[in-house]
């Protein structure tokens, strides 16, 4: 298994150029080729109402303007980044960027993602990434605001659970489980009923050594403690399933797959 084609989901703040030029450098090395995707949300039309309703064409016409003068920017960057030929590969799509971006990740190998900003500003923000994940039929890799370009994944990290989510992130990851140094499963609480040893030998039988890691149940969230494990343990990659449970449930309970999207501060795979 290889990822032969990534998508790269386009922000559109002043971090593009780190995050173009990281999924570059990850094409690079895997011989993949990289398509970009930018979604630009329609121009909207304001409407007032009173006495002397009318519509704000102004206002419309202002927001194609900022659109057509932000996409000259990403194309910019591109180039920088990728390199003069490299335009072909840049798709500018007005829409709804969570429906665009889900669309063109279907026929993607591995699409990349950018994590939120912590002031909701970005592009790609929660919504985007959490559907995404749900929605791409296939592995998203989320690229941390901290470090977007590591120089490989030699320590991975997969959080595992026995459940199907988890398991189809094993199985994107391997491409990247083939190249790593050190590879570590972590479940937490009772290992046999999670088929942990299982899912070692599975990568065993790929050819990829892996140790199991069963941490007793402790303080903290699962995703606290996978976050921390990752940490002690330098991992450059983190794999997982995303949500285990429904959206609904994570959004009024709190969850791994939230936790990790907003504090993880390596670059996590997911699958759904």
């Amino acid at each position: 298994m290889s990822y032969r084609t990534i998508l790269l989901a386009v922000r559109s703040d002043g971090a593009a150029g780190s995050q173009m030029r990281a999924a570059a450098a990850l094409a690079k090395r895997l011989g993949a080729r990289l398509r970009a995707v930018h979604a630009s949300a329609p121009a909207v039309m304001t409407v007032g109402y009173g006495e002397a309703p009318f519509a704000d064409a102004a206002f419309y016409e202002a927001q194609r303007t900022a659109a057509a003068e932000n996409a000259e920017r990403v194309e910019a960057a591109w180039r920088e980044a990728c390199g003069p030929d490299a335009a072909a590969d840049l798709v500018t799509v007005e829409g709804e960027p969570a429906g665009v971006l889900a669309a063109a990740a279907r026929t993607a190998d591995l699409t990349l993602a950018a994590q939120e900003a912590n002031d909701g500003s970005e592009i790609i923000g929660p919504a985007v990434i959490d559907d995404l994940i749900v929605a791409a039929a296939g592995p998203v890799l989320m690229l941390p605001r901290a470090a977007p370009s590591p120089e490989g994944f030699r320590r991975v990290v997969v959080g595992w659970d026995g459940g199907r989510a988890a398991s189809r992130a094993l199985k994107d990851a391997l491409p990247f489980l083939h190249g790593a140094e050190q590879v570590t499963l972590v479940t937490f609480g009772e290992a046999e009923d999670a088929g942990l040893e299982d899912a070692v030998r599975l990568l065993a039988a790929h050819g990829i050594k892996a140790e199991a890691l069963a941490v007793a149940d402790g303080e903290g969230t699962s995703g606290e403690r996978l976050l921390a494990i990752a940490a002690d343990r330098h991992a450059d990659l983190l794999v997982m399933g995303g949500y285990g449970h429904s959206r609904l449930r994570e959004l009024v309970l709190g969850g791994t797959t939230r936790h990790v999207l907003r504090h993880a501060a390596l670059p996590v795979l997911f699958s759904a």
